[in-house]
C-alpha cells in the first residue's frame, strides 16, 4: 500500500512556463522559466537571480537545473544562437559568474552521483565529473542507443545507482492546424511534415512554409493550400532557404536564400528566382510592407547581434538600417497601416515584444514584461498577438499604448511557428498527432561512473 500524504501541497513560487526545478538538502530551490536565467529561492524564502542571459553571445534561455551531489553546484542547459554557448553548464550558488560549459549537448542533463546523463542525437551519453572540482573526467561515453529528448529539451531518461530507464525519441514530424481564438479546431489539419516557419497569404487560402525536403534533406520554401495536400516548391537552391513572406497582392514571395541572400519569386513558381540582395552575414526575412515598398529583414551584425533593416524589393537596391543595437531584435511585423512595427528584443535579458513607429523609430514602448516573441497584427491593427511558449496572447493597443492583455489559448504543445489570417483564425505549427508505439527500456545493475 502507498502511504497517504501527511500534509497538503502548497505553493512555493510562481513560475510562468516553468522549465525545471531542483532542490538541495539545505532547502535551496533553483528553478527556470521558458525565457530568462535561473532563479534561486534560498532556505529562508528570499528569491534572487542565480544566472542571467548573456545576450551578446546569443543566449536565449537557461533551463532544467539539477544539483550536483555537493548541493552547491548546479548543472543547467543553455540554449543560444551561437553554438559555442549552447550546451550544459555548471554554476556555483556562491559564485554563479564563474559558470562554465562541460558539454555541447542540446538536452537536459540528469545527475547521477558525479555523472551527467544527456543525449547526443539519439545516443544516451554519460560524462563523469571530478568529485571535487566537477571538471569533466575524460570523454563522454555512450551507454545506450535509441534514447530521446522531449520537445522542450527534456531528457527522456532517469537513473539511480543501479537502474537506468529511458524512452525512445518522440516523432519529429509536425502538423499545421487551423484554430480559432479559443484554440479550437477551425479548419483542416495538414499531413505530418517537418515544417518550420510559415506565413498566410493575404487572401487566406494559401500559406508559405519552410519544410525539410524529404529527398534532399534541406530546408526549402513551399506553398501549400488547405485543399491541396501536395505543396508547390518555390525555392530552387539545394542550400538552406527559409522565412518566406508574401507581397501585399499575394503575387510574389520573398525569402532568405542560402542564409545570406534575399530572394524573390512569383507565387506561381513559373518565373525564375530573383536575387534582391546578398550579404556577408546571415539574414532573415520578416515581413513585407502593405504598400509593397519595403521588406523587413534581419541581419546578423559582427558586434551587435541581430539587427533590423529595410530592404527594397528591387534587384540591386541597398538596404537601410532601421534598428542596429547591441542586442538581438527579431520577428519584426508591420501594422496594416504601415505606421507601427512590432518586434522581439532580448535587451532585458529575455525576449519581449516592443512596438515603435515606422519607418523612423523613436517612440518605442515595451509591450510585454514576462516574455514574448513572434508578434503578429490583427487585420484591423487594433490587436497585437504574440507567442509565449505554447500560448498565444493578444494585446489591445490604443494610440500605441497597451490597454489590455489576454491569453487566448494554450496549444498544449510547443508552437514552432504561427500566423493569423485576416478572418482572425490562427495557423499553428505543432507536433503531429501520429500514433506511435511507445517503448521504455530499463537496464538493471547499471552503475554510473564515479
Amino acid at each position: 500500500m502507498f502511504d497517504e500524504p501527511t500534509e497538503r501541497a502548497s505553493d512555493i513560487v510562481e513560475v510562468r512556463s516553468g522549465r525545471g526545478a531542483a532542490w538541495n538538502g539545505a532547502g535551496d530551490l533553483v528553478y527556470a522559466s521558458a525565457a530568462g536565467g535561473l532563479m534561486v529561492r534560498d532556505a529562508g524564502g528570499s528569491i534572487k537571480p542565480l544566472t542571467t542571459l548573456d545576450a551578446t553571445h546569443g543566449e536565449q534561455s537557461h533551463t532544467w537545473p539539477a544539483f550536483l551531489p555537493d548541493g552547491r553546484q548546479v548543472a543547467f542547459l543553455v540554449t543560444a544562437t551561437q553554438p559555442a554557448r549552447s550546451g550544459i553548464w555548471i554554476a556555483r550558488l556562491d559564485d554563479p559568474s564563474s559558470r562554465r560549459r562541460v558539454t555541447a549537448s542540446d538536452s537536459q542533463a540528469v545527475v547521477v552521483n558525479h555523472t551527467l546523463l544527456f543525449v547526443n542525437d539519439t545516443t544516451l551519453m554519460a560524462q563523469a565529473l571530478d568529485p571535487l572540482t566537477a571538471e569533466p573526467l575524460g570523454r563522454a561515453a555512450a551507454i545506450a542507443s535509441g534514447a530521446g529528448r522531449g520537445p522542450l529539451a527534456q531528457l527522456l531518461a532517469t537513473a539511480a545507482n543501479d537502474v537506468l530507464i529511458y524512452g525512445q525519441p518522440p516523432p519529429r514530424l509536425r502538423q499545421l492546424q487551423w484554430v480559432d481564438r479559443n484554440g479550437q479546431q477551425a479548419g483542416p489539419i495538414s499531413e505530418p511534415n517537418d515544417a518550420w516557419d510559415l506565413r498566410i497569404a493575404p487572401e487566406g487560402r494559401r500559406f508559405v512554409v519552410t519544410e525539410v525536403d524529404r529527398q534532399l534533406r534541406t530546408l526549402d520554401v513551399f506553398i501549400r493550400t488547405a485543399a491541396q495536400p501536395a505543396p508547390t516548391r518555390l525555392s530552387l537552391s539545394t542550400d538552406g532557404d527559409e522565412s518566406g513572406v508574401w507581397s501585399p497582392d499575394g503575387l510574389r514571395v520573398a525569402w532568405a536564400g542560402q542564409r545570406r541572400k534575399v530572394m524573390m519569386r512569383g507565387a506561381g513558381a513559373v518565373l525564375p528566382e530573383q536575387t534582391l540582395a546578398t550579404f556577408d552575414t546571415p539574414v532573415q526575412v520578416w515581413d513585407w510592407s502593405r504598400d509593397g515598398q519595403s521588406l523587413l529583414i534581419g541581419r546578423q551584425g559582427a558586434d551587435t547581434g541581430e539587427d533590423l533593416w529595410i530592404q527594397p524589393p528591387t534587384e540591386g537596391a541597398a538596404a537601410q538600417p532601421y534598428f542596429v543595437g547591441p542586442f538581438n531584435q527579431s520577428y519584426a511585423a508591420l501594422s496594416p497601416d504601415g505606421r507601427l512595427i512590432a518586434y522581439a528584443s532580448d535587451e532585458s535579458g529575455q525576449f519581449d515584444v516592443y512596438v515603435d513607429t515606422f519607418p523612423k523609430g523613436g517612440n518605442r514602448i515595451r509591450a510585454t514584461t514576462a516574455g514574448g516573441t513572434e508578434p503578429r497584427w490583427s487585420a484591423t491593427g487594433r490587436e497585437l498577438y504574440f507567442r509565449r511558449g505554447s500560448e498565444i496572447h493578444a494585446i489591445v493597443l490604443i494610440n500605441s499604448e497597451v490597454r489590455s492583455m489576454t491569453r487566448l489559448f494554450d496549444a498544449g504543445a510547443p508552437i514552432r511557428a504561427y500566423d493569423v489570417s485576416r478572418d482572425g483564425r490562427f495557423l499553428i505549427n505543432v507536433p503531429a498527432a501520429t500514433p506511435v508505439e511507445e517503448q521504455i527500456t530499463m537496464i538493471t545493475h547499471w552503475q554510473p561512473r564515479t
